[in-house]
């Protein structure tokens, strides 16, 4: 039975048994002296427990904390614009990207936005090929939490910022406090917020979509108003099954040994319907890349066949 007294003294719940989970929700929203009080659910088994434990931490931004951010944000957002260039690269991290298909588009990385998404950076080869000026990475479990995985994607991508200091960033400020503890250089950052409305990279909204290709990188090449747009490592699957890990990856951009490990960290985070996932996920992808077939080209290897070059 749910004690009403914690309700009295608290505006933000952290649960450890799914089992209440239900049971919270239920009486929050029967009581509207507490429908306020947001609860989140960190039990390890909760497919969203890393993601909450993150937003509950998030909470304790205040507003004059989200003012100033928001506000150095959008500064950044507009000294991104000002580089004016008119094409963009996508480097991901799919098992199609490879030190000679980059080499032999080197010339595309001249005067462009070249984005590296997620583990891209661990590879100090390919970073030297495509000079990446921006990195995006959105994934709680990955870029963090308390793992190994976290601590060497923080360790490569400081040695990419040190070696490269004018890099810019796009991250969820859920992750805000993770973020700011672990980087060397904050002065480039791009906090965005998730919403279930429609993206809006203005205010710094976007969408949920689960994907950082169509969450992130494809919303910030609309807004940069890129002519051209390379996807490099964008693979995907041609064989999809309810498995315990999707995604497949070239090893040179991934932390083999540590994404192991996570699974074991966060079991909860990779127990989901991969078909479903995956349904969604390429009714978002095709649709945009055949709405953008004009200035999409994927480079290499892929399974998106609607506009295979």
């Amino acid at each position: 039975m749910i004690d009403e007294i914690k309700f009295e003294t608290n505006n933000l719940i952290i649960l450890k048994d799914l089992n209440l989970q239900d049971e919270v929700e239920n009486f929050t929203q029967k009581n509207i002296k507490y429908m306020n009080i947001k609860n989140y659910n960190i039990n390890k088994n909760f497919q969203f427990s890393a993601s909450f434990f993150l937003k509950a931490s998030s909470e304790l931004l205040t507003e004059n904390d989200l003012l100033k951010i928001n506000k150095k944000s959008k500064i950044n957002l507009i000294k991104l614009t000002e580089l004016n260039y008119k094409n963009s690269n996508i480097m991901f991290t799919g098992p199609s990207i490879s030190n000679n298909l980059l080499i032999e588009n080197k010339e595309n990385f001249e005067d462009s936005y070249n984005i590296a998404i997620n583990s891209f950076i661990k590879s100090e080869k390919y970073c030297n090929i495509c000079n990446p000026n921006i990195v995006i990475f959105s994934d709680p479990v990955f870029h963090s939490s308390p793992s190994n995985y976290t601590n060497k994607f923080y360790k490569d991508l400081n040695k990419l910022i040190l070696n490269k200091n004018d890099i810019f960033i796009l991250a969820p400020i859920r992750d805000y406090y993770i973020i700011e503890k672990n980087i060397i250089n904050n002065t480039n950052i791009i906090y965005l917020h998730f919403t279930h409305e429609n993206t809006d990279l203005e205010k710094l909204y976007v969408k949920v979509t689960g994907n950082v290709a169509t969450g992130f990188a494809f919303p910030l090449i609309d807004y940069l108003n890129t002519k051209k747009n390379y996807l490099y490592g964008f693979t995907g699957k041609s064989n999809i099954k309810d498995e315990i890990y999707f995604w497949e990856h070239n090893d040179e951009v991934q932390y083999v040994k540590e994404k192991e490990e996570i699974i074991k960290i966060f079991p909860g985070f990779f127990n989901i319907s991969y078909r479903k996932y995956n349904e969604e996920h390429l009714k978002n992808t095709i649709d945009y890349l055949k709405k953008n077939k004009n200035k999409i080209k994927i480079i290499g290897k892929t399974y998106y066949k609607c506009i295979e070059n």
